[in-house]
């Protein structure tokens, strides 16, 4: 499946973000996040964490995830789960059909299943990730980073393909 290279580019700019940034970088609170860079980073992998534990069941509850604050304080950590996801990355994948467990209330009874499968799954990861991305580089901004050295980062493909269209030296 195609979709698992952009998951490959996605985990490589985290890879490049977390060389860039040294630990109290990484983990600093930030007014314009309200949160850390770390937060975001450990939200985008427990994600994947979620869909690659639980795939194979036919079941997935991505608000199961385990909000491993290993991952949020140290960047030793998050380059291993990093590893790890690009490992899950080799697998071969073949669509099947998928349920999707999930609560969208203050309820803790009132979880519901939806349909999927499992490419719509890689997909919604991607943009999931992409998203999380973007505030990231919001926050690099805000840092005082150069916008050039993340330019990509949190832009989606089909706006990089728009952007690369639309500029009248690549036509």
């Amino acid at each position: 499946m195609k979709i698992i290279q952009t998951h490959q580019f996605i985990v490589q700019d985290l890879f490049r973000l977390l060389d860039h940034l040294n630990e109290e970088e990484y983990v600093q609170i930030l007014s314009i996040l309200n949160t850390s860079i770390s937060a975001h980073v450990r939200h985008i992998i427990e994600f994947y964490q979620c869909f690659f534990e639980q795939w194979e069941g036919d079941l997935i509850n991505y608000d199961k995830r385990a909000r491993n604050k290993e991952i949020e304080t140290s960047k030793e950590k998050t380059i291993a789960a990093l590893d790890l996801l690009l490992s899950d990355l080799e697998k071969k994948f073949t669509d099947k059909g998928l349920k999707i467990e999930m609560n969208q209330s203050l309820d803790d009874h009132d979880s519901k299943k939806v349909l999927s499968s499992l490419e719509r799954e890689l997909y919604f990861l991607a943009d999931h990730s992409v998203h999380h991305l973007a505030m990231i580089k919001i926050a690099l901004r805000f840092m005082g980073w150069d916008a050039e050295l993340f330019q990509n980062l949190g832009v989606s493909p089909a706006t990089q393909r728009f952007i690369l269209s639309s500029n009248p030296f690549n036509q």
